[in-house]
């Protein structure tokens, strides 16, 4: 190439008060920009390049792939029509900005900043015949506890099937006595409470068997100790001796 064909050039502050003619180029000596010019707007109009630092407005981009760290400002935010994927890169705000997944224009997920957190949540779908879970993790802790927080004075619902109510934990102002429920391994079970006593306040069936070891149970508002267990049964009730009174139990077959 043995002719030179130049354009018109100069810095990005230059350029930026610029206007050229309509299908005129000039070049950003510092940005390394060119831009078209349309005869009548200042500056005329960056175009994008492969390697310089511009903001991009308004843009669809089909098949993009972002191959190092992105970074949006404060107010920044992505809209996908499709799938967005991520590599072995991470999703994340700068500072304390809290994190949000929405659908449409709705938040529908809001992770908020803990300064060093190094506890968890981890989160996994299943193979067939095993159930994705919700756990929690940390890189330092051995022991970590997994909470959850329902907001003001309403409770926590499990449900099954994705809609069928199976378990209600309600909400008791400043409680200071909660209930445990502990696995066995090879004995029993247990259902125990962190102060005073576990209330019972529907009835209660037990459908084999009912034992009472050790302590007091209450019968009809009065505390009772077990001193006997069933004593002797007739043709229609047993008799039971409970704090040195005895009951007797009506006993009739299920028609």
């Amino acid at each position: 190439m043995s002719i030179a064909v130049l354009r018109r050039r100069g810095t990005t502050a230059e350029n930026a008060a610029f206007t050229g003619a309509a299908g005129e180029f000039t070049w950003e000596t510092d940005g390394h920009v060119i831009r078209g010019h349309d005869g009548s707007t200042v500056g005329g109009f960056r175009m994008v390049s492969e390697t310089a630092t511009q903001t991009l407005t308004n843009k669809t981009a089909d098949g993009l792939v972002l191959t190092g760290a992105t970074t949006l400002p404060g107010s920044g935010s992505i809209s996908s029509g499709g799938n967005l994927t991520v590599g072995t890169g991470v999703i994340g705000t700068a500072g304390t900005t809290t994190l949000s997944l929405r659908v449409g224009s709705t938040e529908q997920v809001q992770i908020p900043t803990t300064a060093a957190a190094v506890n968890r949540i981890q989160m996994s779908g299943g193979a067939t015949g095993t159930g994705p879970y919700i756990a929690a993790t940390s890189s330092t802790d051995t022991n970590v506890r997994l909470r959850l927080f329902s907001q003001g004075t309403e409770g926590i619902y499990l449900h099954t099937n994705l809609a069928t109510e199976q378990v209600r934990v309600t909400h008791t102002a400043s409680a200071n006595r909660v209930i445990s429920l502990t696995g066995s391994n090879g004995g029993n079970p247990a259902i125990s409470v962190t102060g005073g006593s576990l209330s019972l306040s529907s009835a209660t069936v037990a459908a084999s068997g009912f034992t009472v070891t050790g302590g007091a149970f209450s019968l009809n508002g009065a505390t009772n100790a077990v001193s006997a267990a069933v004593a002797t049964a007739s043709t229609n009730k047993v008799a039971v001796d409970i704090g040195g009174t005895t009951y007797y139990l009506l006993m009739t077959t299920v028609p």
